[in-house]
């Protein structure tokens, strides 16, 4: 979103540009018939000069912003990867939940409920190791262990990011439920 903002900047920019060197070859044209000065001619000379560089500038801000944009493709590809295919997107708003199918750990569920005045989510999480509403910062996990005598159930519930909207306002947060015997 932020790279397809800046790539509009950028041709606007280099259409503003155009447009410069149009205007400044058309009042050249127009008044070299007139009997231009010397000194009219070297200033329009170095205008055009300064047009073209700023061309180049422009062009070269355009090759970054298109590389950036695809490095930053790059690395959210790359970290999504990394990330457990329990991995789920639950909306940021009043209901916005997901529930995990764990086979004989049974069922997990993690509903969103609230935002707090820091900006860190609450979400109400429910599975056979817990019951609870506990705010879960962006990196954090929650460990809850269902006890069942000669082994424990670990239920891991990480939030690994928010996704924001333009206003930067969360929408989204990524989460995941594993479950782990030990």
């Amino acid at each position: 979103m932020r790279g397809e903002h800046q790539a509009r900047r950028v041709t606007a920019l280099m259409t503003l540009c155009a447009g410069g060197l149009v205007f400044v070859g058309l009042s050249h044209w127009w008044t070299e018939g007139q009997g231009l000065s010397r000194q009219t001619q070297v200033r329009l000379e170095e205008l055009e000069k300064g047009q073209r560089q700023v061309m180049r500038v422009v062009g070269e801000l355009d090759t970054r912003t298109t590389n950036l944009a695809a490095s930053q493709a790059s690395t959210e590809r790359r970290v999504d990867d990394l990330l457990p295919l329990s991995a789920r997107w639950i909306p940021l708003e009043a209901g916005g939940n997901e529930q995990w199918d764990l086979a004989a750990a049974g069922r997990a569920q993690v509903q969103f409920l609230s935002t707090s005045e820091s900006g860190v989510s609450i979400f109400r999480l429910q599975n056979r190791g817990v019951e609870a509403d506990l705010a879960l910062p962006v990196g954090s996990a929650i460990e809850a262990v269902d006890d069942l005598g000669s082994k424990r159930r670990v239920y891991v519930t990480t939030l690994h990011r928010v996704a924001q909207d333009r206003d930067g306002k969360a929408r989204a947060a990524l989460i995941s439920q594993v479950v782990r015997e030990e």
